[in-house]
């Protein structure tokens, strides 16, 4: 299996999803076409080792909402 992205959608070495306009499936019969200035980044949060709390490292989005 392969893939083939075109390095006019690679920004530092990185896949701009929103730069190639991709469709997306919302669910039922929904689509929606995803745009730069719609994608959001959220960094996944890392589990502490008691299990009961969870921590965001820095990143494009903290988790913080300013």
């Amino acid at each position: 299996m392969a893939i083939y992205i075109d390095e006019a959608y690679v920004k530092d070495g990185v896949v701009d999803t929103g730069a190639m306009r991709p469709l997306a499936r919302m669910g039922y019969m929904d689509y929606a076409v995803v745009r730069p200035e719609t994608v959001i980044t959220l960094n996944r949060p890392i589990a502490a080792a008691d299990k009961q709390s969870a921590a965001v490292q820095p990143g494009p989005w903290d988790g913080v909402y300013r």
